[in-house]
């Protein structure tokens, strides 16, 4: 098999007989960027293949991670504390209207990924190319005897390159079916059939990188504003969650003669002592997020792991122990029962609507919040091993996500329905395992009661830090891109205190972020 490399401009300059030659894109900003492509021709009768990439062995090593653990990592993003919001939204939207409606966001959002990682394959050379033409000026500069050349004069000096053709010899038979690995690309398919590959990033390009290249910088200062305001509110939430949830569920010996272990809802209590409860938490939880966002997501894969097996584990109670609740349990824990059917007379099932346009304003922000992780796509690429699995990594991540969110809206609306909390955790605080008040309940459902009552406190010690290396990563990025500096640990660091400790602080003065309240 005979392979030619052809890098010159002069789309009349490759012979007739192969499929494909290099192609240039330029694009003008203060210099001239070039888009060099080379490209491998091969023929396959109908099916023909424009590659971009070399062949590379898959790497390996401390810094990388495989599907599974990238599909857990992907997980953990969007399967946050929101989740136990999704049943007060189906009940206030119907259950219906809300599994669609959420069918029809997850379609977007997967649409809007896919789209994301394309735009990164795409941007590649651009990058690469901007890269080598730093280096260019830098050498040039440094030689005294040389000037920094113009636009035009580096164009002739492409013109001279682009003048050579490469020709190898490949001698390997036909029949040999030894496995090469290659590197990972995606592939768009044009008019004419042939389907051109574009390499997946070797490093990283972070969501502001991409706005400065394709947007300009007035696109990607408005990304950076955007990002910026939207997770240091939500790095402010989590730290709140935590706390809340914490004082209301495990006593600490909090007051003047510190032997009163005691709960607290800071929401209502303004004593002093529930305050300094809360605070205690705040500093846990500090002590917790802070060197977690401090560390590379290759760091913390472990820790990472084991919260989505908490997530699974505590939703998977949710929902088996309210199925069997439709079934066995009549017993109501509210001033009014909404069950329909009378006691001894199951299923146990609520008033519930398919369609109402009157809670589609509840259910509109949480269904859109509910599958977010794009801004994070260039930190979860980076380090996975086989870059080929990514569109199933996040489709599979899709399909889960959107099966727990319906199904655990759907049986939780139909058993508790108007008596459904807008955290649907605080439902279980009455669940007795089936019995009546008066009789003794038994002691799995106080193990059931306690895995989901810390199910927020658990689940933000997660969010936290995937949020904040990917708010500190952007801001790094914002200011040390294309610098000596960009590799810098000690600056990166930095730069995620910078997003971390703030809304920690903020957290001690704020506890309800509630406008409604």
């Amino acid at each position: 098999m005979v392979t030619k490399h052809y890098t010159s401009i002069n789309h009349d300059s490759a012979p007739d007989d192969f499929t494909t030659q290099q192609q240039a894109v330029s694009f003008h900003h203060n210099t001239t960027v070039k888009y060099h492509t080379v490209v491998t021709q091969t023929e396959n009768h109908n099916n023909q293949t424009i590659s971009t990439a070399k062949k590379t062995p898959t790497p390996k090593g401390p810094h990388t991670y495989n599907s599974f653990v990238a599909y857990c990592y992907c997980v953990n993003y969007i399967l946050g504390v929101g989740v136990l919001g999704i049943p007060y939204a189906f009940q206030k939207g119907g259950l219906l209207m809300g599994p669609i409606f959420l069918l029809i966001v997850t379609l977007l959002a997967g649409m809007v990924l896919v789209w994301i990682l394309e735009t990164l394959c795409r941007s590649v050379p651009f990058f690469k190319e901007k890269e080598e033409q730093k280096k260019d000026y830098k050498m040039l500069s440094a030689s005294s005897s040389v000037s920094l050349p113009t636009v035009e004069s580096s164009a002739s000096v492409d013109s001279n390159i682009n003048a050579v053709e490469e020709e190898e010899t490949s001698t390997t038979p036909p029949d040999d079916k030894k496995e090469t690995k290659q590197v990972d690309t995606t592939s768009i398919a044009t008019e004419e059939g042939t389907r051109i590959e574009f390499p997946f990033p070797e490093k990283k390009y972070e969501m502001n990188e991409l706005c400065a290249l394709l947007l300009g910088w007035p696109g990607k200062i408005i990304y950076e504003g955007a990002l910026a305001l939207c997770l240091y509110g939500n790095l402010w939430a989590l730290s709140t969650i935590f706390a809340e949830s914490m004082s209301s569920n495990v006593p600490l010996p909090v007051g003047p003669n510190n032997y009163n272990w005691f709960t607290c809802n800071v929401y209502t209590d303004g004593s002093s002592n529930c305050d300094a409860l809360y605070k205690i938490y705040i500093g846990v939880f500090a002590l917790f997020v802070i060197p977690m966002t401090c560390l590379n997501l290759t760091e913390q894969k472990i820790v990472q792991i084991f919260l989505t097996i908490f997530r699974y584990v505590a939703l998977t109670l949710m929902v088996v122990t309210t199925l069997v609740s439709i079934f066995v349990d009549p017993y109501s824990r509210y001033e009014h029962n909404p069950h329909i059917a009378m006691e001894r007379h199951g299923p146990y099932t609520s008033p519930t609507s398919l369609v109402s346009v009157l809670g589609f304003s509840t259910l509109l922000p949480v269904c859109i919040y509910a599958q977010i992780l794009h801004h994070s796509v260039p930190g979860l690429c980076e380090p996975v091993r086989n870059k080929k699995h990514l569109p199933k990594i996040f489709t599979s991540t899709f399909i889960t996500t959107f099966f727990i969110y319906s199904l655990l809206g759907i049986v939780l609306s139909i058993y508790y329905g108007d008596n459904i909390q807008p955290a649907c955790s605080l439902n279980y605080v009455w669940y007795r395992g089936g019995k009546p008040f008066g009789m003794r309940q038994p002691w799995w459902s106080h193990v059931i009661i306690w895995t989901i009552a810390l199910f927020p406190a658990v689940d933000v010690i997660s969010a936290f830090p995937l949020n904040g290396i990917t708010l500190g990563n952007n801001l790094f990025a914002a200011f040390f891109s294309g610098t000596k500096w960009i590799n810098n640990r000690k600056i990166q660091i930095l730069f995620r205190l910078i997003v971390a400790i703030p809304p920690l602080i903020g957290a001690l003065f704020v506890k309800n972020l509630d406008a409604s309240k």
